[in-house]
């Protein structure tokens, strides 16, 4: 009897291990921003790459691959909790450097974040003016669910140069270890005052390949835009298109 509860608490000990394994270093999604669950001192590197022809484009509008938005981040993880980020958005020749706060609440199972932003981005091509502001996020993402195979997000940013109040709703779903479908949605809050907020909510979807210092997605979304700030104010799109991401983790530990 002792030895068959002894081998039922082994294997249950292993099946728990595996479960707690089919997430990576860190649950990402494609633009909203989660709160970090990696140990400090640390660094991130991303890369992110949006095609800026739509999907299903006949000839006459040119190829997927015409056309780009690019972005390049660096987040680094400083001392219990606090990091910071900096990131560059090609499209709008955009600059964001942020400080981040990252907190573990067991008791509601869940994992919260707070950040301050400066942003600084180049608002058309025709001309050198710059927009410059700040902006706040709040960011809340569950423990892992359904034994250890969903996680979900929520998100708020206020974009200080828009004014603007922006939501946004994540989930990822594991399907086999280290593949997972993760998906956004950014509900609107309309302006029809500010030309800068869209008519439609911006969405996202992918599929997600992690391994212990890896992020590899493949997305689909109906803006060319990149990151949370800027799909939370909308698009005018009716298009799709496909973009790609690869997140580098290092622990200096």
């Amino acid at each position: 009897m002792f030895v068959q509860r002894s081998a039922s608490l082994k294997t249950g000990i292993l099946v728990c291990s595996m479960l707690s394994s089919l997430f990576a270093y860190e649950s990402s999604l494609n633009n909203l921003v989660v709160p970090s669950t990696i140990e400090s001192p640390s660094l991130e590197a991303t890369f992110e790459h949006r095609f800026g022809r739509a999907l299903g484009m006949s000839a006459h509008g040119g190829s997927i691959m015409g056309g780009a938005n690019i972005g390049l981040g660096m987040r680094g993880e400083i001392w219990k909790g606090i990091g910071a980020t900096f990131y560059y958005t090609y499209r709008n020749n955009e600059f964001d450097g942020a400080v981040t706060y990252s907190q573990s609440v067991d008791f509601l199972q869940l994992d919260i974040l707070g950040s301050i932003h400066a942003f600084t981005y180049q608002k058309s091509e025709w001309n050198n003016f710059r927009a410059t502001n700040a902006a706040y996020d709040i960011a809340l993402q569950s423990k892992p669910l359904l034994f250890d195979h969903l996680v979900l997000n929520a998100g708020m940013n206020y974009d200080g140069y828009n004014a603007h109040v922006g939501l946004g709703l994540g989930t990822t779903v594991q399907i086999i270890e280290k593949v997972a479908l993760v998906g956004e949605l950014f509900p609107l809050i309309p302006n029809a005052s500010n030309v800068n907020i869209g008519s439609k909510p911006c969405f996202s979807a992918g599929i997600k390949y992690d391994t212990y210092g890896h992020h590899f997605k493949l997305s689909v979304a109906n803006s060319t835009e990149l990151g949370q700030r800027h799909a939370m104010l909308g698009t005018n799109s009716k298009n799709v298109y496909f973009g790609f991401s690869i997140q580098r983790h290092v622990s200096f530990e």
